[in-house]
């Protein structure tokens, strides 16, 4: 199916950026046990992976950044390998500080060349092109500043900025407002059909699912919901054929 918009906007979170927390974890695990240790907890890398992945499903909180992390998961995960309060303390900003550092590298080391060629096409056929995520206002923006996309878009809106968040309709309302156009004329790409498709389509929006076989069912991404799209893309390439 070959839908009409003027204006195309993106989610940030698994749609233009797949979740990169796993990879990052295991590659930092090693530099994470080493500094537990040194602090009097013998922590095998596999106990830090582990650990830190059941507390990144776990804890959440408003426009929390899953990708670029937040000090509360971390305090749960050094709760969960029973370091003690005082010592979290410290160790938590740390642990943070190593996260993100290896979060940009790895974000920077990537190659983006195939959503780029899409964004560059879309804006070649005099398309507008916004990004609405849930998330922090420094993650979303710079991570497209990283990833070499932020040009491409008109707009950029975080939930933190406006204080509200997916899958309220009032976040779509918003995001809508601040960037001065009308449902009729764009389409929405999102991951996820109950914080993305089902709203959005709610407030009258067209509605592409982007589903990868990178995208498993999750406690919050469920494929039985009732949301239904208007097409569906298994490569953000695709969108070259579905969007005219």
């Amino acid at each position: 199916m070959q839908i009409h918009a003027k204006n195309v906007v993106f989610d940030y979170g698994n749609t233009i950026l797949l979740d990169p927390f796993e990879e990052i974890a295991s590659n930092i695990s090693s530099e994470v046990a080493n500094l537990l240790r040194k602090n009097g907890y013998d922590v095998k890398q596999k106990e830090v992976v582990d650990n830190w992945v059941e507390s990144n499903k776990t804890v959440n909180g408003p426009h929390y950044s899953h990708f670029s992390q937040e000090e509360p998961i971390i305090q749960d995960f050094l709760r969960r390998i029973n370091v003690k309060p005082e010592d979290s303390s410290f160790l938590a900003p740390e642990i943070l500080l190593i996260y993100r550092h290896e979060f940009r590298g790895f974000i920077l080391r990537n190659d983006y060349t195939k959503t780029k060629e899409t964004l560059e096409y879309l804006k070649n056929k005099d398309k507008k092109l916004f990004v609405w995520s849930n998330d922090r206002e420094y993650g979303v923006k710079s991570v497209m500043k990283w990833m070499g996309l932020d040009s491409y878009f008109d707009k950029i809106i975080s939930s933190e900025e406006i204080g509200v968040e997916k899958p309220d309709t009032e976040f779509f309302r918003k995001c809508l407002d601040m960037c001065d156009i009308s449902v009729e004329n764009s389409v929405y790409v999102g991951d996820d059909p109950g914080r993305d498709i089902l709203p959005a389509g709610e407030v009258g929006l067209k509605t592409i699912l982007y589903k990868t076989e990178e995208h498993k069912p999750t406690s919050w991404r469920r494929y039985s919901t009732q949301a239904k799209p208007d097409a569906v893309v298994k490569k953000i390439s695709d969108l070259k054929e579905v969007i005219v």
